[in-house]
């Protein structure tokens, strides 16, 4: 194995990246999961599913209700620093105002991410 792969292993931390797959899988579901639930769509056992889910509540991102989980709105400051940095607001902000002004609604944007909303040649 060459150094630069192994370096990339070496750093990669795996514990964070389960926490935050715990987090997408929480953010994608309708309703609260249960833990074995969170275990299955992560990949993990159930006691890792536990582990991880036991701190995100005590880190205050994950609300528990009954052995149900679900993200709490400590989440959204996560994306804190982006949103205040506010590049594609400010880009784009008087072109919105004059939409919802033009029609008499309101008007907001949107910035898709992930797999579905990639571009596929056919």
């Amino acid at each position: 194995m060459d150094s630069t792969k192994e370096l990339q292993k070496q750093d990669f931390a795996q514990t964070l990246a389960r926490g935050l797959a715990c987090l997408e899988v929480l953010a994608d579901a309708s309703t609260p999961l249960g833990c074995s639930e969170v275990a299955t769509e992560m990949g993990v056992s159930r006691a890792a599913a536990r582990r991880i889910l036991l701190t995100l509540v005590h880190l205050g991102y994950v609300a528990e209700d009954r052995g149900e989980y679900s993200s709490s709105p400590k989440v959204l400051s996560l994306g804190r620093g982006m949103l205040a940095k506010g590049s594609l607001w400010s880009t784009v902000a008087s072109t919105v105002l004059q939409f919802a002004d033009r029609l008499d609604d309101a008007c907001s944007i949107s910035v898709l991410e992930g797999p579905c909303f990639q571009r596929r040649s056919l």
